[in-house]
């Protein structure tokens, strides 16, 4: 049985943990429950320039310390910024917890935001942006974003854009950090050789003093605007496909269903995309489909690379399989298969420490309380064949589907009639 606890302290801040006594280790985390979506459009990369920020010194800390004292540690220390929130964390042995903690929440809660420093990360971020430009896969997935909820901070990039960066002063910086920052929006959560009550101490001790500003992050559904987008890049040697529509989010009952729908779909090499593509046609290396999951919607994205030549064949199998899906009951032995699968995949994910500790943290995110491995494991197995053609059915519809196709396009033509299924 997983242990588990859940303390609120006075401030409003979330405190989890989970105890695993067979390890040495604790991964401790700060979490904060607002990322890129959260933006005002205008501002739009200023959570993740944040992240980047608070390592460039604290009122107690400069850089070059904070970088010997995570060394010190020896273990990992690391951040990142997602669409629905943004992460700092450790990994280190458990009797340098207090010492972690300190300066995680040295980090959160005290960064000094210098302009000279401000100005560097700037550039470090551009050049990070320029990276996405030479990712092809990565580069397809920010064009589909941006084209298909255009008017919505989801299809704007986590990293933001050259304009949005330039336009970030260091007094929105602050501002943004200090209504966001502050212990209502913040989970502390830990996994590994860890006492609950000491944890809740020293996360009282670090942010009970910090006022409530006040400000929550606010959701906004996204309105979809699907359409064909074709993109040249004449250096690449293979044509990026990305095909997908708009699927139900993490809080929604057919979660599990639209994964295992995914699976089926381009999951693994069993799958029916690889079998058909790769194997019977030889048209690709990879290809494979996958979720974007959001609180409130997601997307399920279908992607294959291939020659110019062939990208209208490659588009017509994967439009054949999309049809098949929305005609034909999945075999029940294929159904299990992807089950399978899906339970391995859980169960081995969260086999270490860093794994249990985001997993607890976004269940408290995501839901506000946490679900049992087998509640998970009994979602997973309630999830039927007319759950997957339905979902099917809903989510394929021609009209509600669109394409990206970035590369040397030759003389490649597309439209809605080539996407019927």
């Amino acid at each position: 049985m997983r242990r588990i606890r859940k303390t609120v302290t006075a401030s409003g801040l979330t405190v989890v943990s989970e105890r695993m006594d067979h390890l040495r280790s604790v991964s401790l985390g700060i979490w904060v429950r607002a990322g890129s979506r959260h933006e005002p459009i205008e501002q739009s990369g200023i959570a993740h320039f944040i992240e980047h920020l608070v390592f460039k010194g604290t009122e107690r800390r400069s850089t070059r310390q904070i970088a010997e004292e995570s060394d010190w540690l020896g273990g990992t220390l690391d951040a990142f910024t997602s669409h629905e929130c943004a992460a700092y964390s450790a990994k280190i042995l458990d009797e340098h917890l207090a010492r972690a903690f300190d300066l995680l929440a040295d980090l959160v809660t005290a960064p000094r935001f210098e302009a000279p420093e401000i100005e560097k990360e700037r550039q470090v971020i551009l050049e990070e942006m320029r990276l996405v430009e030479d990712t092809p896969d990565d580069l397809a997935t920010e064009i589909f974003l941006r084209n298909f909820w255009p008017q919505h901070r989801l299809g704007q990039p986590i990293l933001g854009t050259e304009e949005t960066l330039w336009r970030l002063t260091r007094e929105a910086i602050v501002r943004y950090w200090r209504q966001l920052y502050t212990p209502p929006n913040l989970v502390v959560s830990a996994a590994g050789q860890v006492e609950h009550d000491h944890l809740v101490e020293l996360a009282a001790r670090y942010f009970d003093h910090i006022p409530d500003s006040g400000m929550r992050p606010q959701d906004t559904p996204p309105q979809p605007s699907p359409q064909i987008v074709l993109q040249e890049k004449e250096q690449l040697s293979e044509t990026q496909i990305l095909l997908g529509a708009q699927c139900p989010g993490l809080r929604s009952r057919d979660r599990q269903a639209v994964l295992l729908l995914s699976s089926i779909l381009g999951g693994g090499t069993s799958s029916r995309l690889f079998q058909t593509i790769r194997e019977d046609h030889g048209l690709a290396y990879a290809t494979s489909a996958g979720t974007m999951l959001f609180s409130d919607t997601g997307l399920l994205l279908i992607h294959a690379a291939t020659s110019p030549k062939n990208v209208r064949r490659v588009l017509d199998l994967i439009v054949a399989e999309l049809g098949r899906l929305k005609r034909e009951p999945v075999p029940a032995e294929e159904l299990e298969r992807a089950k399978e699968q899906a339970k391995a995949a859980t169960m081995l994910s969260l086999e270490s420490s860093s794994a249990r500790m985001a997993h607890i943290a976004q269940q408290e995110i995501y839901f506000g309380h946490q679900t049992t491995y087998d509640q998970i494991l009994k979602s997973i197995e309630a999830v039927s064949v007319d759950d997957v053609q339905r979902l099917a059915r809903e989510i394929f519809q021609t009209e509600a589907l669109a394409l990206v196709l970035l590369g040397r396009l030759d003389s490649v033509r597309v439209d809605y009639s080539h996407l019927a299924c």
